[in-house]
């Protein structure tokens, strides 16, 4: 028997359509987490930039549990690990942008 799942457990893939809202609320998110540094490309311009605003930023990003602060070091962690340098540059200057306007 399958207990019931909440509404965040759809897979992107399984939703018939972009909600505009889950658009808002990642853009809204990845000014907060990139402090104004990355531009939010208009919709419909890049499938890849829908999909990272309506699913990284709107869903996983606002999921309570860790600070804009902590998810930010686990993701330099990995950044780091890989050896994409120029991505952990706009990581830790997003960080000293935001943390300076605290």
């Amino acid at each position: 028997m399958r207990g019931i799942q909440p509404d965040w457990f759809e897979p992107f893939f399984m939703r018939s359509m972009p909600d505009p809202t889950r658009r808002a609320k990642g853009a809204e998110m990845l000014a907060k987490v990139y402090a104004g540094d990355v531009v939010v490309p208009p919709a419909g311009a890049r499938a890849f930039a829908d999909l990272m605003l309506e699913q990284v930023f709107a869903e996983v990003w606002t999921r309570p549990g860790l600070a804009v602060r902590d998810r930010r070091l686990l993701i330099m962690g990995a950044i780091a690990a890989m050896g994409e340098a120029a991505t952990w540059k706009i990581q830790v200057r997003s960080a000293l942008i935001r943390e300076a306007a605290k």
